[in-house]
């Protein structure tokens, strides 16, 4: 008998962007890990996520929590403290077989990324934590302009394999930059070294 793979309908799990007053750079990603994976509710919460193994490594500092509640006021205290912003692309999906993979999340309800860059003028570089074809926060973050007529050129990348672009929009030059996720398994697919990853997301925040 044909296996047929299995859909649920999930809401974004905490349903909210975090951006500070006076965020320059907003992070992007697609949509959380599934909630057996996540340590705490907040942004790449994954047990196998380097973010918040990352950032430190860029900007200084550790953190102390890595549970509940203490972990997302840490990490929102340290996202302010370096004018970060986080938030993804989607609030409201399809997730197929229970998996966390950008081509297994079918958008339902987009988030409105427009909105907040008319809320927050001081952002001027969108960092995109997925370059996954189509499914990925680059992928949706075309499609949202294509239906919002906002022109992008193709991004190109750079020595550090960086993909690099900018777009207009009231009268602002908003840069984008998309490294490789750092999600555990794209840093094993890519056999890409901590090092290398952290070179990577520094060079975002230059």
């Amino acid at each position: 008998m044909k296996k047929y793979p299995k859909f649920k309908v999930e809401d974004h799990p905490f349903y909210e962007n975090y951006v500070p007053e006076g965020c320059k750079y907003l992070i992007i990603g697609t949509f959380p890990t599934r909630k057996e994976n996540r340590l705490f509710d907040f942004f790449y919460a994954s047990k196998t996520n380097l973010m918040w193994d990352i950032l430190p490594k860029i900007f200084g500092g550790s953190f102390k929590f890595n549970t509940d509640e203490e972990a997302v006021l840490e990490r929102k205290t340290f996202l302010s403290k370096h004018s970060i912003g986080m938030t993804d692309m989607l609030l409201k999906c399809y997730r197929r077989d229970n998996s966390s993979r950008d081509e297994c999340l079918y958008p339902i309800i987009w988030n409105d990324i427009i909105s907040l860059l008319n809320q927050h003028t001081d952002i001027h570089t969108l960092i995109l934590t997925s370059r996954t074809p189509v499914w990925g926060a680059l992928g949706l973050l075309k499609t949202l302009f294509l239906q919002k007529g906002i022109h992008l050129d193709d991004l190109k990348a750079n020595s550090n394999n960086i993909y690099i672009g900018f777009f207009d929009y009231n009268k602002r030059r908003i840069k984008i930059k998309v490294p490789i996720s750092p999600s555990m398994s794209a840093h094993n697919d890519r056999k890409t070294a901590l090092a290398e990853l952290k070179d990577m997301y520094r060079q975002c925040f230059e």
